[in-house]
């Protein structure tokens, strides 16, 4: 039980991370391959050189002797001469490319995979949103999305920099980005405007990615000496994507909430015109 117990496991970390395994076998197998060509380099030339003396040989018939400097190996001749040196060089190169190959076709699929469960588990969740609107009323889903909104900004805190930014300076709110909850500073007007530019994007034809929402409104955002705080997500930011014919224009709120233990007012956005969830890019 135990052998199985260990075999098991250990067939699981590989399927887990066979892409990276591949990866680091496929580029050590590419260095390998290039050391172990040139090691066989002198072995290529004495080979050439022996196949030009045989051929050097077959031309004298009456006797006298050739210089093999004066015979040339046609490509076919060159080919055959080396084969023996450099076949072990080209199956290693062959299984290191296959290698990587390998690599990039098991992370597609679980590209795939990952973007077929993103659009189950949305669609489960509109379902119930849906059904749990329809059972308590408008205005308690208004209460239920305001706790929702309240909790995500308790568990993701502004930094110290931002709050004593927006107390020294009233003209600017603290916002939590859609999505990803990071916390970032800016004018209500700069947000808007942000959106404004997204949708005008749209109707220009253009898909609009997540990342591309969190990139304009990184632009309207205030540095507060620790960095503007939003920033593109690499897990889900090219997962989500808007396109006009499919979606429309992108309709976003802002749910009105407090910093804990403080008055300091947080927005928190969020983007009302569902997403298509796969990856476009």
């Amino acid at each position: 039980m135990a052998v199985n117990e260990i075999l098991q496991s250990g067939t699981k970390v590989l399927v887990k991370h066979s892409p990276k395994i591949l990866t680091a076998l496929g580029i050590s197998g590419m260095f390998g391959t290039v050391i172990w060509a040139v090691k066989q380099k002198d072995d290529a030339e004495l080979r050439i050189k022996n196949a030009k003396a045989e051929k050097a040989a077959e031309k004298t018939e009456d006797g006298s002797v050739t210089s093999i400097d004066d015979i040339t190996l046609t490509p076919i001749e060159t080919v055959k001469a080396i084969f023996p040196a450099y076949w072990g060089v080209g199956l290693s190169f062959a299984l290191s490319a296959a290698a990587i190959i390998g690599s990039d076709y098991i992370s597609d699929k679980r590209q795939v995979a990952l973007s077929a469960a993103y659009t189950i588990a949305d669609m489960s969740l509109k379902e119930f949103q849906k059904k749990t609107e329809e059972v308590v009323g408008a205005k308690k889903m208004d209460i239920i999305n305001q706790g929702i909104a309240q909790e995500q900004v308790d568990k993701n805190p502004p930094s110290k920099q931002i709050i004593e930014y927006v107390t020294a300076n009233t003209r600017y709110t603290i916002f939590m980005a859609p999505y990803t909850n990071q916390p970032f500073t800016a004018k209500i007007d700069d947000v808007k405007a942000a959106f404004n530019e997204i949708n005008k994007r749209l109707n220009l034809g253009e898909s609009i990615s997540l990342n591309d929402i969190l990139y304009e409104l990184n632009l309207a955002a205030i540095d507060t000496g620790a960095g503007k705080g939003v920033t593109e997500n690499s897990d889900i930011g090219d997962l989500f994507y808007w396109n006009i014919n499919e979606c429309g224009l992108i309709e976003f709120n802002m749910i009105a909430t407090k910093l804990q233990e403080t008055d300091i007012p947080c927005l928190k956005i969020n983007v009302g015109t569902e997403p298509i969830i796969e990856s476009y890019r």
